[in-house]
This record gives C-alpha cells, structure tokens and sequence, in this order.
C-alpha cells in the first residue's frame, strides 16, 4: 500500500500544482511530498519488504538508497523555498519548479524501486525530463547552452543503454525478460558472449548519467547552472540512482563468471574519473564546478570500490552515502554563499567569515567531510579501500589512487581558503543566515560525524545490505 502511494502522490501532485496554481499549494505539496518520502523509508525499514504489481520492491538492496533520497529531499525543500525567496522568479516559473520537483524525485524513486531493468532505463530517461528545466531555470545564455548540452548528451547516453538492453535481451533467451532477480538467479546460464558485449553499452550509457569519465561533461555545466538546491539532488541523488543500476548489472556479470571483465571496465572508468576529477578541481575557478568535478572524482573512487571487491566493496556503499549527504550539504551552503555574494567565482568571494560566520563554519565542515578527513566517513571508506589494495598486493593502483586523492586535497585547500583570506567588499552586507538557511545542512553535517564517529550497527547493516 505505501509503495503504491509514494508512487501514485507525486503525479497527483504535479497535475493538481497544473490545475490549481498557487504559491502556497505548491509550497505545501513539496513539503507533504518530502515527508511521504521520509515516512516510507521508516516504515519500510520497521515492516521489511513490500512488492507492488510485481514490477516495484523496496527490500534491504535498495532501502539505503531510498534513504539518502527521502534525507536529502527533507534538506532541499526548506532549501528550495529559501532559493524561491531570494530570487526573482515569477508565478509560471514557481509552478515549473515545484511541479520538476516532484516528477524529478518520482523518477529517481522509481529508478531505484524498479525490479526490471527495461524499467529502469524508462525512469533512467524520465529523470533527464524532469530535470532539464532546472538547468535553465535561471534563463540566461549559459544555462540554456548547460540545459541543451545535458539533454543532448544524457540523451545519447540513454540510447546507448537501449542498445545494451538488447544485447543483454539476447544473452538471456528463456529467462523472465530483464527482470533482475531472475537474470541474477539464472546469471551461470546466460550467453556470455552477449552478456560480455552488452556491458560495455550499458556501462556507457548509464555511467553518462552517473557522470562517470569519460561520459561526464555534461556534468559540470549543470550543477553550476542549476539551482543550489538541484545541484544537491543531481550530485547528491540522481548519480547514486543511475550507479545502483550499473552495480546490479556489474553483480549479474560476477554470478555468471565474468567479474574480471567486469571489475577491469569497472576499475578503468573509475580510475579516468579520479583522474580527470583531480586535475580540473586544481584549477577550479567556480566553486559550483569545484563541487561538480568533486562529484566525478567520488564517483571513479565508488567504482574503483566495487571493482576491487572484499571490504572495499563495502566501503564502495558507504562512500556513496557519505558522499550522497555531504554533497548535499555543499552545494545548499554554496546557495547562501551565492545570495550573500551574487556570484559563483571564487576569485570574487573573500572574507567568507566575516561576511557570514555559520555558512564559513557549515562551508569550512562540509570541505573537511568531502575531502576524506577524520572524523567523517569518506575518511574511512578511502582509508578501507587502501587497505584492500594492500591485501591483493595491487600497489600500483594504490599508489596512483593515493596521489590522485591527495591532489584532490591540493585543489580544495588552494581553492576554499581564497574564500576565508581578505576583507569583504564594502557593498557585502554582513550578518547571519536565518537558522532556515543553515538548519539542513548542519543536520547533515551532524549526521556524517555522527556516522564517522560511532557508526551504528542500524547504520552498518543498512550499508552492508545495499544493491544485494
């Protein structure tokens, strides 16, 4: 029954925001939107799995990922509402972003309940729709290039995925059609030559909207074009959505013998995303492109986790999370930072403490969680992943991995610190965010320390369980 309802509320949502506009209705259906979604998880993880018409299940493989969706979306509304009151956007626009809104998160959902992988592709594609008003919301010449080029390329993307689907159709002749609890149970009898070509175009296709290199350029342009709020969702949520389908594939092709094929795509990706992250965040202008190209890098070090398998595999899920959550506390912040400056150009931000004391904290915080230091999780995620090079005695790719990681770390110093150095421009009012403004983010914030520090055995479990 609760599947069916989070499935069923937001297309009602959207078409009563359609028919009914109204500043205040559209206000209330994001807020019951983000509830529905976090109420679900709660009563998913009390009650266990639920099935609806065979073709949507949240069981233990996809509760983490439901989780960090209903968590971030709860962080972004009050977000949202706050990027609606500083700008100037006009009735139609507001209707447009809440109605996006809701269809966006629908889609990512969807994604994640689905148990057909044909299915998944549809709501793969139904996320680029619903996203790409967002890329232009601010209607200028760059956001309509960045909204152009992210339809174009995640479109392709899309296409090459459905060439992959047909392949993966004919590996797997005289099984239940792309259902993956079956592909995964009968994974020994498939044809393996099939399986083997079709994963190249499914890695391809799906990896461009996890941002994955060398699929990832449309990456940068949107998450500085889009609203904050978006930015954290599109990091945050929609890689992670299109990453859980390549890792059901990846498990498909390990029950059927072909994991060193799979693991060294896996491994190659995730090192060129690494690679190409390190090298733009050094030079990094924009503080929105900083945290894209962020995003990259922590997607290569996922795959570069699950390639290596054993406890790294494990730490693959729980970097995903941390980075999930933490992302999502940047990029809220970068917003405020954003209204307080009017820009995004790091070279025109200075001092970011004097301006507004608890964005630099949040702002200075978020930066030590992204760039894997204790007490935060991607500390110990990378710091596990480490350990399992060292265990397989693959210590070239340890020693790249470190060097690339502390690169990473380079660029980000080098960058934020400009942020805090200086005197603010006497046309920056100084003063503090409203407790609205910061409240989601130092939630999230809390809750990553709160996870590096103690790590719940809940927690653990949840970690362990996912994309099984």
């Amino acid at each position: 029954m609760m599947l069916a309802t989070v499935l069923l509320f937001p297309l009602i949502a959207a078409g009563l925001m359609l028919v009914f506009p109204s500043r205040r209705f559209e206000r209330a259906m994001l807020v019951s939107h983000a509830l529905l979604s976090f109420a679900s998880v709660v009563y998913w993880w009390i009650t266990g799995p639920e099935e609806f018409i065979g073709y949507f299940r949240s069981d233990e493989g996809n509760l983490m990922f439901l989780g960090l969706i209903a968590i971030l979306y709860l962080a972004i509304v009050p977000a949202s509402l706050h990027y609606l009151d500083h700008h100037e956007v006009s009735g139609g626009w507001h209707r447009i972003y809440a109605v996006a809104m809701v269809l966006f998160v629908f889609a990512m959902t969807g994604a994640v309940l689905a148990t057909n992988i044909g299915l998944f592709w549809v709501f793969v594609e139904a996320t680029t729709l619903a996203s790409a008003p967002f890329i232009y919301f601010e209607r200028g010449e760059s956001s309509l290039e960045a909204a152009w080029k992210y339809v174009f390329i995640c479109s392709v993307g899309i296409a090459i995925a459905f060439i992959g689907l047909l392949f993966l159709a004919l590996s797997a002749k005289g099984v239940s059609l792309l259902f993956y609890d079956e592909l995964l149970k009968n994974a020994p009898r498939l044809n393996r030559f099939w399986l083997l070509f079709a994963f190249p175009f499914l890695l391809v296709g799906f990896g461009t909207k996890a941002g994955i290199a060398p699929m990832h350029s449309w990456l940068p342009d949107a998450h500085s074009e889009a609203p904050a709020p978006v930015s954290a969702f599109l990091s945050g949520m929609l890689l992670n959505s299109a990453f859980y389908g390549l890792f059901r594939i990846f498990r498909i092709l390990e029950e059927a013998g072909l994991r060193y094929e799979a693991s060294t795509l896996f491994l190659v990706c995730g090192m060129a995303s690494l690679l190409i992250g390190a090298i733009y965040i050094s030079g990094a202008t924009n503080y929105k492109r900083l945290l894209a190209y962020s995003s990259i890098e922590n997607m290569g070090i996922i795959l570069v986790g699950v390639a290596l398998g054993g406890m790294a595999a494990f730490a693959a899920m729980l970097h995903l999370a941390a980075h999930a959550l933490t992302k999502g506390a940047l990029f809220i912040t970068s917003g405020n930072i954003a209204v307080r400056f009017g820009s995004k150009e790091i070279a025109e931000i200075s001092g970011l403490a004097e301006v507004d004391r608890p964005t630099a904290v949040l702002w200075g915080l978020g930066f030590v969680a992204i760039a894997g230091l204790p007490p935060f999780p991607l500390f110990f995620s990378e710091m596990l992943m480490a350990q399992e090079m060292i265990l397989q005695q693959r210590f070239g790719i340890l020693i790249t991995f470190l060097a690339l990681i502390t690169l990473v770390l380079y660029g980000m110093v080098r960058a934020v610190s400009r942020m805090y150095a200086g005197t603010p421009s006497q046309a920056i009012v100084t003063g503090h965010a409203r407790s609205l403004d910061c409240g989601p983010q130092a939630v999230l914030i809390f809750i990553l320390a709160m996870i590096g520090i103690a790590f719940p055995a809940v927690f653990r479990g949840i970690i362990a369980n996912a994309g099984f």
